[in-house]
């Protein structure tokens, strides 16, 4: 499952006693943080001190992913890694959260009806066909931080993910959270990762803790 996909299924988990969900700023950022993520990893973005280049531009197959590479590529400019955040996660650009809702219907996870209010906000009603999937989710996220089970490093990346929008809670009890903020610190200091992994997870945590600093959004991480 793509980084992007988990983290909105534990996103839901925050929603999960209301018939519809509205994304907030922060989710929409971080989902587009996800994204990056997702294309990092399959060799298709480098980072370039703060500026986000493309390497390889063969499509991945999964249109939200395609849709973000498109974007990038065919760019004018090389722009810093913030201001890619910034423009994938504004839904005049290319309504990341609903093409990640798409991937998870198609999948059969989830049943969604997409409708718009105020003419510009987007809202979905969704069910949850597949409750197992999220389930196994939360289990794994126990797993590494409870259970000290070293997660790969696409999870590692939904971990720091949670972290920033502050979703601890909706995945670790109270008692837990402590534990789970140094054990995440431990992994991304001492785990065994490639460099630059544990490197591009730094820039973009950063990068969307500014860009949501700049929307008046105080989410930014002090460690």
């Amino acid at each position: 499952m793509l980084i992007c996909e988990s983290y909105l299924l534990v996103y839901l988990e925050k929603w999960k006693h209301r018939k519809s969900i509205a994304f907030g700023h922060d989710g929409t950022t971080c989902l587009a943080g996800a994204g990056i993520m997702d294309l990092f990893l399959r060799g298709k973005l480098i980072l370039e001190g703060k500026r986000l280049e493309v390497i390889n531009t063969n499509p991945t197959g999964v249109e939200f992913l395609d849709e973000i590479l498109t974007m990038i590529k065919d760019s004018k400019k090389v722009r810093k890694l913030k201001r890619w955040i910034i423009l994938i996660s504004n839904y005049r650009n290319i309504k990341c959260d609903s093409l990640v809702f798409k991937s998870l219907e198609n999948q059969g996870i989830l049943q969604c009806e997409q409708r718009v209010t105020a003419r510009i906000f987007y809202k979905w009603r969704y069910n949850i066909i597949r409750p197992e999937v999220i389930q196994s989710l939360l289990q794994r996220i126990q797993n590494a931080f409870i259970d000290n089970i070293d997660p790969d490093i696409e999870f590692l990346c939904l971990l720091k993910l949670i972290q920033i929008s502050r979703l601890f809670k909706v995945c670790i009890s109270k008692e837990y959270r402590s534990i789970a903020k140094h054990r995440l610190e431990h992994l991304l200091r001492f785990g065994n990762y490639d460099p630059s992994h544990l490197e591009m997870i730094k820039s973009i945590k950063k990068a969307i803790n500014d860009a949501l600093t700049d929307a008046g959004i105080e989410l930014a991480i002090p460690y």
